[in-house]
This record gives C-alpha cells, structure tokens and sequence, in this order.
C-alpha cells in the first residue's frame, strides 16, 4: 500500500512537471530563469528564436549579454529590487546574437527555491507597439496643427483688420514727423519726441499681434515649461481681442491669486483656450442675449487649476445626452463646423493628465472647464 501510495504520488509529481515543462515552452513570450547573479539556468523556445540563439548557447550565459549595454543600470536596477524579493517591469533593448537590437518590455518576479532564489523574467518584443504608438503621436501632433492652422484661417480677417489700426498708426505719426521736418522753422522735438514714441508702440502692437498668431500656426511649441496659467489665459484672450470686438462680445477674467505653476506645453494649452473661446463667441453671435458676456475664470481644486469658459449663449444641444459625445471626432452643432476642435481639445488636456468637461449654466448658456495638475503638489509658487 504505501510503495503504491509512493509511487502514485512520484508518478503524479512526475506528471506535474512535464505538463508545466510543456507549458513552459509553449508559451509565446521569452521566458528566462536566471539566478541571483544573472546566470541564465533556463529559457523557452520562444526565448531562442526572439534573441537568435539555441539553447545550450543561452543556458549558463549572463543575461546581461543579451541586453543592450545602455540598459544596464536599469537591469541592475531591477535585479537589486528582485533581490529584496520585489517584482519590477522596465523598458529595455535587448541584443540579438547578430548584434540587431529590439524593443523589449521585461517583467520579473523571484521564484523562492531551496538554497537559492532563483527569478523569472519574461521579455516580450514591443517593437512594433512602440512604432504604433509613435506613428499615433505623430498623427495626433498633425491633427492639432491642422486645427491651429484652419482655426488661423478663420482669424486672419480679423487679424488683418488689427494689424491694420497700429500700421496706419505708424503711417499717420511718420507723415506728422515729415510735415515737421519739412515746414520752415525750428521744429519742436517734444512733439518729435512723442510721435517717435507713438511709432515704437504701434510697432509693437503690430509685432505682438502677429508673433502670438505665428506661435500659433507653429509646426511644435517650445515644450513643456513652468508657466503661470492665468498668463496664458490673458495671452489667449488678447489673441482674440480682434474678434471680440467684432462679434460685440465682453470677456471678464476671474483669475484667482497665488495659483500654482503648471507644466504645460504653453502653445497647445493656448490653443485649447483659443478653441473654447471662439467657440463661446460663435455660440452668441446668432443669439439674442445681451448683454454678449464671456467669463474666463481659475481655481484651485485640490492639487489641481480648474479653468472655466462660461458664455451666455444657446446653451448645449438638447440631443446631447452625455456630455463625452461633444469631444468625439467629427460630432459638431456648427453649419460648417469639422468637429476637430473639441476633439484636439480633450486629446491635449487627457496628455496633461487633465480632465475637459462642459456643464449648463442655470441662467442660460453653456461652460466649459478643464484641469491641470499644479506643479509641487499644487503648492503656490506666488503666481
């Protein structure tokens, strides 16, 4: 009875082990058991034909040789914290036996063992996500220009239109200098003085109006930077001043003290800014509300800045149940409306680790809001 009791149970350890040997091996990730000091005590097939060994050639070779000598801190990195009897994931690039290299996401995990602990690593080939992921950067970084370009489009007749008031500005202070210099008599330089300084500042406006548009329009922004958000939200409603005017449209800013930095790309924050705001005057300009006021308000929330947009409009389409579906691609309530502004919107601010939402306002009109986590844990930096 016991010797068949012994054997049964050798039999069913011995059944074990084969069904996991054939586990082991069927599995298509890389798979590598590796002692405490990086040697290679055993792979699967699928471990072989990524690196482009057999193996016999990989069993008993330090792991170190099939990763990518720029890698080696983060996996000695990683060995400390399987030391310790942690499990890390890291970025890698691994080396195939020709010297060719690929992208690699590795996990491990300690296997407690007697007399050793030896760990697991499982190294998947990520290559051709990571190309996926990069081609999809890309495309959304052209998506955003797109609508900065078609939203400049829109503008440049009201930018025109600014452009012109400081040029015949400059015109008119330049011919008032000619007369002077050019009547009989001393000419007063007090008045030369001051219509000199009249030509510098219409200059500048000129300048400024048309470097904000170019920021705009640019292929990529400087990146991302310590920035005050109430500076950029002044920068955005001075870049719409024009159309403001033009569409009798009041904006008021609430900027709330001592906020927090945030790190932000400035340019594509500016033109989610831009994009709500010209949304909020198109809303009233076919709307009897009067008076046509815009309000740009921040706030701390937590750790967080709230920015809010809040018109005096339409309101939001009854037809929109969810909130979600007005920044889906292509979902618009405009006649001639792409539905990509909405969309780039809540792309740009979901890349912040933002959120963009849009509520109804009881009095009438619609408001948009979106957040930024504030740098330092949302501690004032004085701005």
């Amino acid at each position: 009875m016991r010797s068949r009791d012994a054997s049964g149970g050798a039999g069913t350890s011995s059944a074990r082990q084969q069904h996991y040997g054939q586990v082991f091996d069927a599995i298509p990730d890389s798979l590598f058991v590796v002692d405490i000091r990086g040697k290679v005590l055993d792979v699967n097939p699928a471990a072989c034909r990524a690196h482009g060994y057999s193996r016999h050639e990989l069993t008993g070779l330090n792991v170190r040789r099939v990763i990518h000598p720029g890698y080696h801190p983060r996996f000695e990195e990683s060995c400390r914290k399987i030391g310790g009897q942690g499990v890390f994931c890291a970025q890698m690039v691994d080396l195939r036996k020709d010297g060719s290299t690929f992208d690699a996401e590795m996990i491990g995990r300690a296997i407690p063992a007697r007399g050793k602990t030896p760990w697991l690593a499982i190294v998947r080939d990520v290559t051709q996500r990571n190309r996926t992921e990069e081609r999809l950067r890309r495309i959304e970084a052209q998506l955003a220009r797109l609508s900065r370009v078609a939203a400049t489009g829109e503008m440049a007749a009201a930018v025109a239109h600014e452009v012109n008031q400081p040029i015949c500005s400059i015109i008119n202070y330049a011919k008032a200098c000619r007369n002077a210099l050019a009547a009989e008599g001393t000419c007063q330089l007090d008045d030369l003085r001051q219509w000199n300084e009249g030509i510098v500042a219409s200059a500048a406006q000129a300048c400024e109006v048309i470097t904000r548009l170019s920021d705009m329009v640019g292929k990529t922004g400087p990146g991302r930077t310590s920035s005050s958000i109430n500076q950029i939200v002044e920068e955005s409603v001075h870049l719409l001043a024009c159309e403001a005017r033009q569409h009798q449209v009041a904006v008021t800013l609430k900027l709330a003290d001592s906020l927090p930095a945030v790190h932000v790309d400035r340019i594509q924050i500016q033109q989610v800014l831009v994009n709500l705001l010209r949304n909020a005057y198109q809303a009233m300009a076919n709307h009897l509300c009067k008076p046509r006021l815009v309000t740009v308000g921040t706030a701390r929330i937590g750790t967080c800045i709230e920015v809010t947009v809040s018109d005096c409009g339409p309101g939001l389409p009854p037809t929109f149940d969810d909130d979600l579906s007005l920044f889906d691609t292509f979902v618009t309530t405009k006649p001639d409306g792409l539905g990509l502004g909405l969309a780039i919107s809540a792309t740009i601010i979901r890349a912040h680790d933002g959120r963009l939402w849009a509520t109804a306002n009881p009095d009438g009109g619609a408001a948009f809001h979106f957040t930024l986590p504030g740098e330092n844990g949302g501690r004032s930096n004085g701005y």
